[in-house]
C-alpha cells in the first residue's frame, strides 16, 4: 500500500500572485478615493442647499414666528413683523449661506438682525458662481449675491440680485479642486432642482 500524502497548502508563487492582485485592487481603490469623497461631498451639499430653500418656503407659508434682536424690529407694514417672509441668501465664492427672516419686506438679506441660521458648505465645496435669468437669451452670470425669498401671504417667490428682481437663478457648487460641479436651479414658480 502506498501511504504517501498529497502535499497541502499553497506554494510561494501562489501566495505572491494573490498578494499582488490584492495590492493592485487596493491601489486602484485608493487612487479613486479622493474623487469619490468629492462626489459624495458635492452631492450632500447640493442637497442641503435644496433643503434650506424648502425650509424657507415652509417657514413662510407655515407662518413661523421670528423674533429679531432687541432694537431691530422690521418696518414691514404688510403684516406683523414677527411673522415675516423667509428666504435664503447666497454669495459667490463663499462657503456659507444664510436662512433669514425678511423683517423689513425688501426681499434682501441685511445681516445678523435677519439671520435665522448660517449653513456652512463642508468638504471643501463652495459656491463657484451665480447666474440669473437663466432661461433668457442672454443669462446674466457672475452675480455677487442672490436672495431667494418666499413672500407671504401669497405663494410668491422673489429672486433678486444686485437689487433687481429676477425670474430664475442658478447656483454652481464646486468641489475644492474645481473638478466636480453640481447646479441648483431656482425658479420664481417655487421649483428647486439639483442638476449635474
Amino acid at each position: 500500500m502506498n501511504t504517501k500524502k498529497a502535499p497541502c497548502g499553497f506554494t510561494l508563487v501562489e501566495l505572491v500572485v494573490v498578494v499582488g492582485i490584492a495590492a493592485l485592487i487596493s491601489a486602484v481603490a485608493l487612487a479613486n478615493f479622493p474623487n469619490f469623497r468629492d462626489r459624495i461631498a458635492i452631492n450632500k451639499e447640493s442637497g442641503k442647499v435644496a433643503v434650506a430653500l424648502r425650509n424657507a418656503q415652509s417657514f413662510s407659508f407655515g407662518v413661523r414666528q421670528f423674533n429679531p434682536p432687541p432694537g431691530q424690529q422690521g418696518v414691514c407694514e404688510a403684516f406683523q413683523s414677527n411673522f415675516p417672509s423667509y428666504g435664503v441668501s447666497f454669495t459667490a465664492s463663499a462657503a456659507e449661506y444664510y436662512l433669514f427672516g425678511d423683517i423689513n419686506c425688501n426681499a434682501l438679506f441685511e445681516g445678523a438682525a435677519e439671520e435665522v441660521k448660517e449653513f456652512l458648505l463642508e468638504g471643501g465645496v463652495r459656491i463657484a458662481g451665480i447666474c440669473v435669468n437663466i432661461y433668457d437669451a442672454l443669462p446674466t452670470c457672475g452675480e455677487p449675491t442672490v436672495d431667494i425669498v418666499y413672500a407671504r401671504p401669497f405663494p410668491q417667490v422673489k429672486i433678486s440680485s444686485s437689487g433687481v428682481g429676477r425670474a430664475s437663478a442658478r447656483l454652481e457648487l464646486q468641489s475644492h479642486d474645481g473638478a466636480i460641479t453640481r447646479t441648483v436651479v431656482i425658479l420664481n414658480t417655487g421649483q428647486v432642482s439639483v442638476e449635474n
